[in-house]
């Protein structure tokens, strides 16, 4: 029996198992763009990124960034993201909204409605993409 991955097992994936899925010069380019994703929060330095990932021009990896798969993992990232940020604006809306401030409560409602939209598509754009991945793997034949 074939091991069922562990994205269809699961409801919802995080940035960091979104960026298991991809080829690992994307995934250091990405931690190189948003370097909080390392464990020790460090900068990249351009050239040893450079160097790991074998890209000599920026070129290629401008082009990667205007893919859906970039814009997927960027939505998932602000997603993970949001939550400490929601609680920070929960706070500031909380007390404004005891002064009588309602604009500010209708545009948190809004904001975190727009984020989870952003994460519903890329959960779904990942999903397929593991479901596409484990069809490929089965090659018809029963045992």
């Amino acid at each position: 029996m074939q091991e069922r991955n562990k994205f269809t097992m699961k409801k919802e994936i995080n940035i960091y198992e979104a960026l298991k899925n991809i080829p690992q010069k994307h995934q250091i380019w990405f931690k190189y763009l948003f370097p909080d994703l390392t464990f020790n929060g460090g900068q990249f330095d351009f050239e040893k990124v450079k160097n790991q990932t074998g890209i000599k021009t920026e070129f290629p990896i401008r082009r990667w960034q205007s893919s859906d798969e970039y814009k997927n993992l960027v939505a998932l990232y602000l997603s993970s993201k949001s939550a400490n940020d929601l609680i920070k604006v929960y706070k500031i809306v909380q007390e404004k909204a005891i002064t009588g401030d309602d604009k500010a409560v209708k545009l948190f409602l809004s904001v975190s409605k727009e984020i989870d939209l952003h994460k519903k598509v890329a959960l779904k754009a990942f999903t397929n993409l593991d479901q596409e991945q484990s069809d490929e793997g089965e090659d018809g034949l029963e045992l």
